[in-house]
């Protein structure tokens, strides 16, 4: 059935266009050849038939979302968005390019066109667009909105381990940590580890926020799979790198509870600027120079320079070592309250 719906097309497509019907499937071809190389993780080949095929029928959406997707995969973002804007003219119908957009849009910073772009692809039927939305709600403090689309979201097996990453920070930044942990409660049962160990991680530190000792012990129970410093970072906005100049880095985004990181006194909205003295120019070189550091030596303590307002810091963290009775007794003691505070000005310093 699948292939007489693709003849269909190419007829329709040759009787429109006045092409031959042997140029027409030529497009086809090489699409479905561009579909096996990018199942088969040959991206590069995959590329090319897809601009093969293009250079045969320019607006074949097919080809074009799959572009879009692998620029995606190359954090492109404006080609990206370049891309599926085109595949939307092609094909205003196609669901997959109002997402890859709205995903473009978001890291550009263009949160409202974002916004515009998930509305339309949950207008189509989209499943994934709550998830999209849920994240746009929260970038634009709408932070109501983001839970009620983050409901549905970590109802996605999918999309679990992304929507259980923003239910937490929503959690975080409105201070209601029993409906963070309500949603965490309802993410769609999966068979990844991963997603699993996230969920209760996040869950621990909820009951702790929440004061629920008891039920943070028993969340934290057994969980192995932790940042090896306790801490997330990602890319500074625009509006970030102009206030950091001349500096660049990484922003925490948010540091665990009882990790070393916490213990050294690393706090959220902090400018990571240098690893090992090295210069950290980005959120993906750190990571990057965080992986060879572990690789290579593994549990050593490492040197992290930070930016903290006008402040310059140093930390020395070993990559190793939660230990929740010491975030316990910092949270009974309303350390980590204060805490809070003090990364909510950062993080308003460093948008």
């Amino acid at each position: 059935m699948k292939a007489n719906h693709r003849w269909i097309i190419s007829l329709l497509v040759a009787l429109v266009l006045g092409a031959s019907s042997g140029c027409t499937e030529k497009y086809i071809v090489l699409t479905d050849k561009g579909d096996k190389a990018f199942e088969q993780g040959n991206y590069d080949l995959a590329a090319r038939r897809y601009e093969s095929a293009l250079d045969r029928y320019p607006k074949y959406a097919p080809a074009l979302v799959r572009l879009g997707e692998l620029a995606t995969m190359d954090e492109d973002w404006k080609q990206a968005r370049d891309i599926f804007s085109r595949t939307i003219e092609a094909d205003p119908m196609m669901v997959k390019a109002y997402l890859g957009r709205g995903v473009a849009e978001l890291h550009l910073f263009d949160y409202e066109q974002a916004g515009q772009d998930f509305r339309k692809a949950k207008e189509l039927g989209s499943s994934r667009a709550d998830l999209g939305l849920g994240i746009y709600y929260y970038l634009t403090d709408k932070f109501d909105a983001a839970f009620a689309a983050l409901r549905y979201a970590v109802r996605q097996p999918g999309d679990a381990d992304v929507a259980i990453e923003f239910v937490f920070k929503t959690a975080l930044d409105t201070g209601d940590h029993a409906t963070g942990l309500e949603l965490l409660q309802n993410v769609a049962v999966s068979d990844d580890e991963a997603v699993v160990t996230l969920r209760r991680r996040m869950q621990a530190e909820l009951a702790l926020l929440e004061g629920d000792l008891d039920q943070a012990g028993r969340f934290a129970s057994g969980l192995k799979d932790l940042p090896p410093f306790g801490i997330w970072y990602r890319e500074p906005s625009p509006a970030a790198l102009d206030q950091m100049k001349p500096f660049k880095g990484a922003i925490v985004e948010y540091v665990h509870f009882g990790s070393p990181a916490w213990r050294a006194g690393v706090l959220p909205g902090d400018v990571i600027t240098s690893f090992e003295l090295r210069p950290v120019r980005s959120a993906a070189e750190l990571g990057g120079l965080i992986q060879a550091y572990l690789a290579k030596t593994g549990r050593s303590e490492a040197l992290f320079e930070a930016l903290r307002g006008n402040q310059q810091l140093a930390f020395r963290i070993l990559p190793q070592g939660y230990k929740w009775t010491s975030a316990l007794e910092d949270i009974e003691n309303g350390g980590a309250a204060e805490r809070l505070r003090m990364a909510a000005k950062a993080l308003m310093e460093f948008p």
